[in-house]
């Protein structure tokens, strides 16, 4: 991974602290570092803590898990009745599911990966190439049609990332173009460019939780994969947020309602009542802060509010279901297309040890999802399903629907790269302010955004930067 110029500099300011690079920060889970001297700053005695850290989520958990180990004092704020923000595992039908993250992407050089194996975490690995394809008709496309049309649109993304394109053009339609005219030219069949577009639905809408008519050519590749195994955790995200947490004074059922920064102190006001500190480290959700639920005084630079608002917000939300008896062949992925909807399962059955679907649902189709009973998205569900198996279709025995962007706590499932948004927003969004307010979480990294490691990460990268901006005050004090 690339370290910034400005990573770099705040290194170099503050070599005493850390002279270790963010990458061999990010990588080492239970990194101890020597807490500094501990020098008592103008109007130390009247502060809660050092830092207030906003949001229980990975990002904000792996900050304060890193200030601490620092010598900082920590208290960290979560409007829920629970910590994980995004990532929650519950019980359901006699077995564990998760509500949301529910991947490490990438497991070489992935510090997520990292600590769920230094906590003896197990993983099991999921092969996006096991697939079960089956077209309107219940019919299931061939394995050579799947291998044909996955080439073709990689072929395509690739083809398009390296050709100059108009800021404001997205992936869709030129992706789109492409394979139709992959038809025209004999390179696909009809058949075969249905199962592109099953490949799409699968690997890309998915992953961006967004439409891709609305994701940037030049914002898309902005993403970096890590190499390895995807894999899941049959203890589920939870315990690895159970993990982080140890030791953090979290306390939860505070809604950060401000953050008052005019002072020599900032100020953070809850619905209980109001918490100083010399720092404040901001993890809320990008979908929570667009929305203006937490007033800032002064209010934030234009430049970062500008580019908060022109990254976007993708959903994507599971519909869960739980049987007593697998109906369905044993692969990783059964997709099912019906009523003009491509729906896609991936089989929890290894990770959940009990016969479990999950519908991965996303960008519009996840939106129009919200706005349904959960009797009626489960009903579609087995509708789709009904259209492969028939009457081997079973009733669930539990099921669960997630609504993400109707949560207020979220309002959404992660940032997405839509057409809107320019370099360097990401890095704005990050950027502190007047070296008392920070930011952190996956929608501040500008390589593996909408990620748990993203989120992991940046929580690594803002801990330095307030140990760094705390040693520089203490010192001109």
């Amino acid at each position: 991974m690339q370290v910034s110029r400005r990573q770099l500099l705040n290194g170099a300011a503050c070599v005493a602290i850390s002279a270790s690079p963010k990458v061999a920060l990010a990588l080492q889970p239970d990194r101890v570092v020597a807490a500094p001297a501990r020098v008592p700053a103008r109007g130390a005695a009247k502060r809660h803590a050092d830092v207030i850290v906003i949001g229980a989520g990975v990002s904000g958990l792996k900050t304060a898990r890193e200030l601490m180990a620092r010598g900082h004092s920590v208290i960290v704020l979560e409007a829920r009745d629970r910590t994980g923000g995004r990532l929650h595992t519950v019980r359901l039908g006699g077995r564990s599911v998760e509500r949301g993250a529910g991947w490490i992407h990438g497991i070489t050089g992935n510090p997520v990966a990292v600590f769920a194996r230094s906590k003896g975490q197990p993983t099991i690995v999921t092969d996006w190439d096991d697939v079960a394809l089956h077209g309107p008709d219940g019919s299931v496309y061939a394995k050579a049609d799947y291998r044909i049309a996955s080439e073709r649109v990689d072929a395509h993304i690739d083809a398009i990332l390296a050709t100059p394109s108009a800021p404001d053009a997205t992936l869709g339609p030129v992706l789109s173009a492409a394979l139709d005219a992959d038809v025209r030219a004999g390179k696909l069949t009809t058949r075969q460019r249905q199962v592109a577009d099953w490949y799409i639905e699968a690997s890309l809408k998915s992953d961006f939780a967004e439409e891709l008519d609305r994701i940037g050519i030049r914002s898309y590749g902005s993403y970096k994969s890590l190499p390895g195994d995807d894999v899941t955790l049959p203890r589920g995200y939870s315990a690895i947020v159970d993990e982080l947490g140890k030791g953090v004074d979290v306390r939860l059922l505070q809604r950060v309602r401000a953050v008052d920064y005019r002072g020599s102190d900032v100020v953070v006001t809850t619905d209980n009542g109001k918490l100083t500190a010399a720092s404040v480290v901001v993890t809320t959700p990008l979908g929570v802060l667009k929305h203006g639920t937490i007033a800032f005084e002064p209010a934030l630079p234009a430049a970062k509010t500008a580019a908060m608002q022109r990254l976007g917000v993708g959903l994507l939300n599971r519909v869960t279901l739980c049987f007593d008896q697998p109906f369905w062949p044993d692969k990783a992925i059964i997709g099912v297309e019906r009523d003009d909807q491509r729906w896609f399962f991936v089989n929890a059955t290894k990770t959940s040890g009990k016969p479990t679907l999950v519908a991965l649902v996303a960008g519009d189709q996840a939106r129009a999802l919200e706005e349904l009973t959960d009797e009626a998205a489960v009903e579609r569900a087995l509708v789709a399903l009904r259209g492969a198996y028939g009457e081997r279709v079973t009733a669930p025995r539990a099921t669960l629907i997630t609504r993400w962007g109707s949560d207020e706590f979220s309002r959404g499932s992660y940032s997405a790269d839509t057409a809107h948004v320019r370099p360097g927003d990401r890095n704005a969004f990050a950027a502190p302010v007047s070296e008392r307010v920070f930011f952190a979480g996956e929608a501040t990294h500008d390589g593996f955004h909408g990620t748990v490691h993203g989120a992991y990460e940046s929580g690594a990268r803002v801990a330095r930067e307030v140990s760094c901006a705390l040693a520089r005050t203490r010192r001109a004090v």
